[in-house]
């Protein structure tokens, strides 16, 4: 079985029809790689992209719960949390019915992996765990820390789309039908596998884990 970090580092293929030009003269290609840390099937635990980038929105959340007090004017604001979230758009051409059909399959096992695992407990299906995912996408989805995919879950609607007004491929006679491109967009809540923020060890300040990678 092919290891995350081969597909990560192949090049993008090279496709070229007619409906690709123009996305391609807007927008940057790379691989975007989903993984599926609690899918059993081993050959369904991580599908590739050679994918077209629409845009990326990474937004931090910080929480605050509000509590009055006699005497004074303001709420005292309390400290909760802070989430991240980060929305995703990709535009995913095909070279060809071959390639359709294959981007076909691999957004069905991304779709697959929107539903949890399940133990049968005698006639009761009983969920065994959840549906998490993890997500590389060159410096914008990555975990600088641990050097790793970012780790979290689906929030909201996986929408594809089957960009029909840029033509299909046929077969069976017409009884199946592929798109010459696709579109995915998802939003991600990320899992923190540490504790971000600054760090004071004997009143000395650290410095901060970083959450975005950079130089």
């Amino acid at each position: 079985m092919a290891k995350i970090s081969d597909i990560v580092n192949q090049d993008l293929s090279i496709y070229a029809p007619d409906y690709e030009n123009n996305i391609r003269s807007k927008m940057t290609g790379f691989n975007v790689v989903f993984s599926f840390p609690n899918c059993p099937v081993e050959s369904e635990k991580f599908v590739a992209f050679s994918a077209y980038v629409k845009k990326v929105d990474d937004s931090f959340n910080p929480s605050f719960q509000s509590k009055d007090v006699y005497g004074r004017m303001d709420p005292i604001p309390i400290y909760q949390k802070t989430t991240r979230t980060i929305s995703f758009e990709l535009a995913i051409p095909s070279n060809g019915l071959a390639h359709s059909i294959e981007i076909a399959n691999k957004l069905n096992i991304l779709a697959k992996n929107t539903y949890p695992t399940y133990q049968k407990n005698g006639s009761v299906n009983i969920i065994a765990s959840p549906p998490l995912v993890s997500v590389f996408f060159s410096n914008l989805i990555y975990d600088k820390t641990l050097n790793s995919s970012m780790l979290g879950y689906f929030q909201g609607a996986i929408k594809i789309t089957h960009e029909l007004d840029k033509g299909v491929f046929v077969r069976k006679d017409g009884y199946e039908v592929y798109p010459k491109a696709y579109s995915l967009s998802f939003t991600l809540n990320i899992l923190h596998r540490y504790t971000p923020g600054y760090q004071s060890i004997n009143g000395v300040t650290t410095n901060p884990i970083n959450i975005l990678k950079g130089p």
